[in-house]
């Protein structure tokens, strides 16, 4: 039952587009013909009048009478063409209106081919000589023609380049700083039509969008990706910042037509002298909603996010701060440098100034290179190291093939190492250098001095681990080994 409604909806619709092509092809080819049978009637009829006036009015007539059929067989020609060939074959190859410059393009064409016609055929003259004295006319005109005569070559290069066609949204990015975003309506032989979200049509000359940036909105698929940047103070935290940003262009997403496919995101974009820019990222669909009122309606919705959550955007400041001087970085050949470093490892942190000053006075500074396997599993040891520069990474061994996994790594202000140190138990993974890494090694004999010179440090440390190691072993995940 469906198959055969749908049959006879499409049966319905064949039928009025045939009415529509008829009746478009209809009157010009009742005109033709008729300018045809005048001009044979008058051809016949022209050897019963006699005299030279009669002949001459006759042969004006005949001439008259054969231009206009001339003329009349190319509006139908050029009639033809357009309904059949252009609205028809070519838009459904091509899915798209044709533009009017190729219509435009393709008339001139066959009336030049009228024009040879009345020409050599009802006056019966040579064409070339007509042709060599257009020749140097033309110039003369194309100098006085220059800029119409651009915009129609550039109209033409638009078409055969297919870079955007009627129906695409594009973005004019002109050299005078204004910019034109709207829906291609036409492209005719100067000029480019473009319909804005105010509903107003702007006419752009060929020439300028041929010499302009284009962005094609609607290529290649309809859903394109659009930017918005914000800067905030570099105190902010930048996770604090992302989750603000992401609430607020997902918010945008149901009310105003953001799309939630693919999702929006945010980024950190770069640095700036007023602070940390981030970058947000949404996805609309240009024909359904135009970018400005997209840009309004994420804009809005950030900002009562912002305003909400007590965040301003960074503004332009110089600030005067009457301090002391920033502290240096630390220099490793230092002791109280050394001691810094220390006292802000978790295994150390609780340890008095004193013995950290006695530890710090024996442990050495180590370097690897990347690459470098630093401890391996399984093998003794009786050292730990702190990381002060660089990244290793960790791996350990798969009980089922034998080949190393990796489980995660170590950066700086990290330590690894401490249950062989203190227990003499064999590595527990294996750790390579990932970039070139400097560090602290604190040997078995460094700790034994600390811990009879200090008891209470050999409780502190203990304690630490103890915790450590409760918190392994209630992770789920491999990847946060704490003992190397």
């Amino acid at each position: 039952m469906g198959d055969a409604r749908s049959r006879s909806v499409g049966i319905q619709q064949d039928c009025v587009m045939m009415r529509q092509i008829l009746q478009k092809i209809i009157p010009p080819a009742m005109i033709f013909l008729l300018f045809v049978a005048v001009a044979l009637i008058s051809n016949g009829a022209s050897g019963f009048f006699y005299g030279d006036v009669t002949n001459r009015v006759v042969t004006v007539s005949n001439y008259v009478v054969q231009i206009l059929a001339v003329l009349s067989g190319l509006y139908l020609l050029i009639r033809l063409i357009n309904v059949l060939v252009w609205d028809n074959l070519v838009t459904q190859a091509l899915g798209t209106p044709i533009p009017r410059l190729i219509k435009d393009l393709s008339a001139i064409l066959i009336c030049l081919i009228g024009i040879t016609i009345i020409v050599g055929v009802v006056f019966e003259q040579p064409v070339t000589g007509i042709w060599a004295t257009s020749g140097a006319f033309g110039v003369v005109i194309g100098f006085a023609l220059r800029s119409l005569i651009l915009d129609t070559f550039t109209g033409l290069a638009i078409n055969v380049d297919n870079s955007y066609k009627i129906g695409d949204w594009v973005h004019v990015h002109s050299r005078n700083r204004v910019d034109y975003i709207g829906c291609i309506l036409e492209i005719n032989w100067r000029t480019t039509r473009l319909k804005t979200t105010d509903n107003n049509v702007i006419i752009i000359p060929n020439s300028l969008i041929g010499q302009s940036i284009v962005t094609n909105f609607s290529s290649p698929s309809d859903i394109s990706r659009f930017e918005l940047c914000f800067c905030f103070d570099a105190d902010l935290p930048s996770e604090r910042v992302i989750r603000v940003l992401l609430a607020g262009v997902k918010g945008a997403v149901s009310p105003s037509g953001i799309e939630e496919h693919p999702e929006p995101t945010v980024r950190i974009n770069r640095v700036t002298d007023a602070g940390i820019e981030y970058r947000i990222r949404y996805w609309i669909y240009p024909a359904k909603l135009s970018p400005p009122k997209a840009r309004h309606a994420v804009i809005s919705s950030v900002q009562r996010n912002l305003r909400t959550a007590g965040i301003s955007l960074a503004r332009p400041k110089q600030d005067i701060n009457l301090t002391q001087r920033p502290a240096r970085p630390l220099n490793t050949d230092i002791l109280d440098d050394r001691v810094a470093l220390l006292s802000s490892i978790d295994l150390f942190h609780h340890i008095e100034t004193e013995a950290l000053q006695a530890l710090a006075s024996n442990i050495k500074q180590v370097a690897f290179k990347s690459l470098d396997k630093v401890v391996a599993e399984g093998d003794k040891g009786d050292s730990m190291f702190i990381v002060i520069e660089g990244l290793l990474d960790v791996y350990v061994r798969n009980d089922a093939d034998g080949k190393d996994i990796k489980v995660g790594h170590i950066t700086s202000g990290q330590f690894f190492g401490e249950m062989a140190l203190l227990t003499g138990k064999p590595r527990s993974a294996t750790v390579v250098a990932s970039t070139d890494v400097v560090g602290y090694e604190i040997t078995h004999h460094c700790m034994q001095d600390l811990f009879r010179a200090y008891p209470e440090v050999l409780e502190a440390i203990s304690k630490v681990l103890a915790e450590r190691q409760l918190l392994k072993c209630c992770s789920k995940s491999r990847h946060q080994l704490v003992n190397y």
